[in-house]
């Protein structure tokens, strides 16, 4: 009998899909409880001497440069940060990272004194030096030698430029990321906010630098109905002879 072409079609039968033939890759830590992993960075500092791949895509604020992708970096103006650094005058470590990635050379290294960055962002060497604390405790820059310092690869990265030579001419320069990389985590004397970077750690430092922020805001708010509070209790007291805030009657 034929079938009558309004008719819907008959169901077809779902077959489910074969079993993943691929080992469980969790027991390969037979006699270890796993836990869930955050960071890639946290791996890499679990097993400092393997190589850790991923398939996924990095976050979107981390760049790193692979074989499917490589040189996948931003292109940015030195010249315009240099400038921006100078005109405008607030927080003097912003000012000053954007001085260091207008000055890195091949591989992220940067040959500037404390002296000369005080005199770039006229601003005395002493806050210069609080500002580069303050960026070396987050790992975002390494100090070398004396006028010599490093940006870390994870955040900012410079990887090839031309280099004058004494006689004048030109050489091209390159360093790869994962070489400066490496470097890093080899020396034992970093602290792990260097060697293994993430910025998992900066945005906590944001949240705990908001809030600290927000109790100060809290702190002034109630400082401010404390002393309304007492103006009003003055009037009811003294009526026309209320005591001013400032302490004059």
């Amino acid at each position: 009998m034929l079938r009558d072409a309004a008719s819907p079609e008959p169901r077809r039968k779902l077959t489910r899909p074969a079993a993943d033939p691929r080992p469980d890759p969790r027991k390969a830590f037979s006699g270890r409880r796993t836990k869930a992993v955050r960071t890639l960075d946290e791996v890499v500092g679990l097993y400092p001497d393997r190589r850790v791949e991923v398939s996924e895509k990095r976050k979107g604020l981390e760049f790193y440069s692979t074989d499917a992708q490589p040189n996948a970096f931003t292109m940015d103006s030195q010249e315009f940060l240099f400038i921006m650094a100078q005109y405008y005058r607030g927080n003097v470590p912003l000012r000053l990272v954007c001085i260091l990635i207008a000055n890195q050379q091949a591989g992220g290294v940067i040959e500037l004194t404390q002296e000369q960055m005080a005199d770039i962002l006229d601003v005395h060497r002493t806050a210069v030096n609080d500002a580069l604390s303050e960026l070396t405790e987050h790992g975002i820059v390494v100090k070398i030698a004396r006028g010599s310092y490093r940006l870390n690869p994870v955040f900012s990265y410079r990887g090839a430029a031309l280099r004058r030579l004494p006689d004048g001419k030109t050489e091209f320069v390159q360093v790869e990321q994962a070489d400066v990389l490496d470097e890093l985590r080899r020396r034992s004397d970093l602290p792990d906010r260097v060697r293994y970077p993430s910025l998992d750690a900066l945005k906590q430092a944001i949240d705990v630098s908001r809030e600290e922020r927000a109790q100060l805001r809290r702190e002034r708010a109630r400082e401010r109905r404390r002393a309304a509070a007492a103006v009003v209790q003055s009037e009811m007291l003294f009526g026309d002879e209320a005591i001013e805030p400032d302490g004059k009657g």
